[in-house]
């Protein structure tokens, strides 16, 4: 009896004085796994890397078209392929140039520079969502490494209350029964180790894969289980999400790309301009010789003689030609008018993404606010009062079975509860960090 009491005494004032195990000096710091992971996470290096990738547009689209360079023959005889032959035969070179209607180039640039910015606060909205992801498992996995410590200490007990029931029961005091039911007690407890303890392998895994570190890499030291104080308002949370959110922001940059796609539509109703310049060079005829021709005589009959050939015959004057064109919007009923139509249903849209996404942000506010304060409750709750009447009520039950009148299992009972409190009171410390950390996410920047 007294070998009993001995150990229900140490272990009430081991749970009484229990500090969060993360309190040893071996610290997992959080600040360190957020900085690692937002240097190596490859999905923000992807978000980017695509962001990098659009800064490369802007100049791009601004700049008018490639000039066009065309080389080629004109009006070479097929039956012998002479150059000199035929007065247009020519070898030309031309040089064509499309012009934009003005205003059109800047319009795309701002297109570009748009969804350029949209990109930028995408990478913030990723790297505010992994921040979030880092700290929620910190604190799970704190949560679950004291959890397996005081489930461990529980088992320890379980395992003496066994032996002390088979004592009792070999010497003739005990029930069978008491012992059935501290061995169910114990596996009970050996089962809940082997669910926290894959649930560890898995959270220690999933830090890994935000840090982006090898795979087989433990995680080392313990994470720290705080109590951060919260004390903002839901005005002040709200103003700081419409200014901060990246969601938001992107979307402000995505409402500008797409009125800046309307506007660029109605410029597609004005032509664009396309000059052409060519030169076209013709070869001398050869050094002139008399050459033989047919006359026709006064008497009608043909006579065979020879012509010398005029003396500016030799040469050929090359040709320069400039053309000016315009494309004709002809069938602007269904190209350019649908363009438009497609255009403003486009910043509609962006619009009306732009409120949804602002009124979940002020639902999100609203329910984590309300989470966190309950929280903030419950651990006042259990620990100034459930935890230290539960252990109240285990030393009544002590002190009650010393002198037999309270049966073993009433004991094991406020023992078992006791664990069990001390347990969901680190849960609700964990979720109440966990929910700070969806806050934070939530407004779009960091917070605590």
């Amino acid at each position: 009896m007294k070998r009993l009491f001995s150990l229900t005494l140490i272990v009430i004032a081991y749970f009484a004085g229990l500090t969060p195990a993360c309190m040893a000096q071996n610290i997992l710091d959080l600040d360190g796994l957020i900085q690692e992971a937002l240097d190596n996470n490859p999905e923000i290096a992807a978000s980017r890397n695509k962001k990098d990738a659009l800064w490369q547009r802007p100049s791009q689209v601004k700049a008018w078209d490639d000039p066009r360079l065309t080389f080629g023959v004109i009006n070479l005889p097929v039956d012998d392929f002479d150059f000199n032959k035929q007065d247009t035969t020519q070898k030309t070179v031309s040089l064509m140039q499309q012009i934009p209607f003005p205003g059109i180039t800047s319009l795309r640039e701002k297109v570009a520079v748009e969804e350029a910015k949209s990109a930028d606060s995408q990478v913030e909205d990723i790297k505010t969502r992994i921040v979030k992801e880092v700290k929620k498992a910190y604190f799970q996995l704190c949560f679950i490494n004291e959890s397996i410590e005081i489930t461990e200490a529980n088992e320890d007990l379980s395992k003496k209350f066994v032996e002390f029931t088979q004592t009792k029961y070999e010497v003739g005091r005990g029930l069978q029964e008491d012992i059935l039911k501290a061995q169910v007690e114990l596996y009970k407890m050996q089962e809940k180790l082997i669910d926290l303890r894959q649930g560890q392998a898995t959270l220690q895994a999933e830090l890994n894969m935000l840090l982006n570190r090898d795979r087989t890499n433990p995680i080392k030291g313990k994470p720290v289980l705080k109590n951060t104080v919260f004390n903002s308002t839901l005005a002040e949370l709200e103003e700081t999400a419409l200014a901060s959110n990246p969601r938001l922001l992107s979307l402000k940059h995505l409402i500008e790309r797409s009125e800046a796609e309307h506007s660029l539509a109605k410029k597609m109703y004005f032509p664009k301009f396309t000059i052409t310049a060519s030169y076209g060079q013709r070869d001398n005829r050869l050094d002139a010789r008399p050459f033989p021709a047919r006359v026709i005589a006064a008497d009608g009959s043909f006579n065979d003689v020879t012509v010398a050939p005029l003396s500016d015959d030799r040469h050929r004057p090359d040709f320069f030609s400039f053309l000016v064109g315009i494309n004709i919007p002809l069938w602007f009923k269904s190209k350019q008018n649908k363009k438009v139509s497609e255009a403003y249903y486009r910043v509609a849209q962006a619009k009306s993404r732009y409120e949804s996404v602002k009124n979940d942000i002020y639902f999100n506010l609203r329910d984590r606010t309300a989470r966190i304060t309950k929280g903030k409750d419950l651990m006042e709750l259990y620990k100034d009062s459930i935890i230290p009447q539960a252990e109240q009520s285990l030393n009544a039950d002590m002190a009650a079975y010393q002198v037999g009148k309270i049966d073993f299992l009433t004991l094991l009972s406020s023992q078992i509860t006791l664990f069990k409190y001390e347990i969901q009171y680190r849960r609700v410390m964990s979720d109440y960090e966990k929910d700070l950390a969806g806050l934070e996410a939530v407004v779009g920047k960091r917070l605590f």
